[in-house]
C-alpha cells in the first residue's frame, strides 16, 4: 500500500507543471505615490544634449510645425535621446516601476534653445506624476517623448524568462492625464504606443489609415483627445491594437540620436491632421506579437500658436496576456512523471494479478 501511494504522489506532482499555464496579467502599473520630493527623470535637467544646425522642415514632414520657405540648417534639437539601455526613470528617491525612453525638444530657427523647464516625477501626495512641461519664447517647436517598459521589469509574472507576453482577448492600455495643464497638448498632439518584438520596435495606429491612438483636439474626425483629465484605453477586442509600423528609432544616448525619435508619416493633407496615409506609403500593417518584451508610449506635439506644451501623466496600466512555457528540465520531471505513471499502472495491474493467483490457489486448496 505504501508504494502505491507513493508512485501515486510521485506522478501527480511531476505532471503538475506539464501544462501551459496563461492569465491576463498587469504587466505595467505605474502611478501614485513614487517619489517624496519632485525628482527629475535620469539624464534631464542640467544634462540635457543639444543636436544643433539641422533643418527641422524636410519634404517627409507633414508641414505641421513649418516655416514658410525654410531651407536652412539653423534649427535645433535638445533633450533626452532615446535609450533602452541607461533607464529613464529617476535612479534614485523614485520607489515606481522603472521604465527606459527619451524626450527631445525639436526648436526652429534656434541655435541655442532651451532645455525642458519639467522632465520630472512631480510629488503629488499618494497621486505622483510624470510632469512634462516646455515653455520658450519661441512658438515654433515641438515635443516627441516616449517611455517604455522592459520585460526585465515587467510584473505579475510577465518578468520570467519563461514567460510569452502578448496581446489576449482582453488586453488593454490605458493611459490617465491629469490636471488642467494637459489641455495644452492640443495644437497637434497625439498619442500611440510602443512595442518591441522580434528584434524590431514597432508603433501603432487606431485603424488601417495610420489614425493615432489619441488625436488632437482639434482633429474634425477625433472622437477622443488629449485634454483636461482624459483616461483613455485601448483594447484588443476593439481592434485598436491590430495595425503597426516599424519604428526605426536609433537607441543611443549621444546628441546624434535626438532626431530620430520623430515620428512622421507622409499626411496627404498636410496643412490638416487629417492622418489619412497615401496608399503607396502607409506603413501601418496588420501585426500579431509572439512575445512584447518592452511595450509603452510615445507623445508628439507640434506648436505654432503658443509658447507652452505641457501634459501630466498620471497613470499608465497595461494588461496583457502572459502564458508561462514549461522549461526543458521541468519537461524532463514531466516526463518522470508520465513514465511514473505507466509505471504505476503496471504495478497496480500486476498486484491485481497475483491477488488473482493467489486466490485461485486458496480456492484450490
Amino acid at each position: 500500500m505504501a508504494l502505491d501511494r507513493k508512485i501515486l504522489i510521485f506522478m501527480m506532482a511531476a505532471l503538475l507543471p506539464i501544462s501551459d499555464v496563461s492569465a491576463q496579467s498587469g504587466i505595467v502599473s505605474f502611478g501614485g505615490d513614487m517619489v517624496s520630493t519632485s525628482t527629475d527623470l535620469n539624464r534631464a535637467g542640467a544634462s540635457q544634449l543639444t543636436q544643433s544646425g539641422i533643418n527641422n522642415n524636410p519634404l517627409s514632414r507633414d508641414n505641421r510645425l513649418t516655416v514658410a520657405t525654410d531651407s536652412l540648417f539653423d534649427d535645433a534639437n535638445i533633450g533626452v535621446p532615446f535609450s533602452s539601455t541607461v533607464s529613464f526613470s529617476p535612479t534614485s528617491g523614485y520607489t515606481g516601476q522603472r521604465f527606459y525612453g527619451g524626450a527631445v525638444k525639436p526648436a526652429i530657427q534656434s541655435s541655442a534653445p532651451t532645455g525642458f523647464n519639467d522632465l520630472r516625477i512631480r510629488n503629488a501626495g499618494t497621486n505622483d506624476d510624470l510632469d512634462v512641461r516646455i515653455q520658450d519664447s519661441t512658438t515654433n517647436h515641438a515635443l516627441w517623448f516616449a517611455m517604455f517598459f522592459k520585460k526585465e521589469d515587467f510584473l505579475a509574472g510577465g518578468s520570467d524568462p519563461a514567460s510569452i507576453v502578448t496581446f489576449g482577448p482582453s488586453s488593454s492600455l490605458s493611459v490617465t492625464f491629469t490636471n488642467s495643464t494637459s489641455v495644452q497638448i492640443t495644437n497637434f498632439g497625439e498619442l500611440r504606443w510602443i512595442v518591441y518584438s522580434e528584434g524590431q520596435w514597432w508603433i501603432s495606429a487606431r485603424n488601417a489609415a495610420g489614425k493615432p491612438n489619441i488625436m488632437p483636439a482639434n482633429d474634425p474626425d477625433s472622437t477622443t483627445n488629449i485634454g483636461n483629465n482624459l483616461v483613455f484605453t485601448d483594447t484588443f477586442a476593439s481592434g485598436a491594437l491590430d495595425y503597426w509600423a516599424p519604428y526605426n528609432v536609433v537607441d543611443t544616448t549621444d546628441a546624434s540620436g535626438l532626431s530620430s525619435m520623430n515620428f512622421e508619416p507622409g499626411y496627404t493633407t498636410p496643412a490638416k491632421p487629417s492622418f489619412t496615409l497615401d496608399a503607396g506609403t502607409n506603413p501601418f500593417v496588420l501585426k500579431t506579437f509572439t512575445n512584447i518584451e518592452a511595450i509603452g508610449l510615445y507623445i508628439e506635439d507640434d506648436q505654432f500658436s503658443t509658447n507652452v506644451i505641457q501634459f501630466r501623466l498620471g497613470r499608465a496600466d497595461f494588461s496583457l496576456q502572459v502564458s508561462v512555457i514549461p522549461e526543458p528540465t521541468i519537461l524532463a520531471i514531466s516526463g518522470l512523471g508520465i513514465g511514473g505513471f505507466f509505471l504505476y499502472r503496471r504495478h497496480r495491474r500486476n498486484k491485481q494479478l497475483l491477488q488473482e493467483r493467489e486466490a485461485e490457489l486458496a480456492d484450490m486448496v
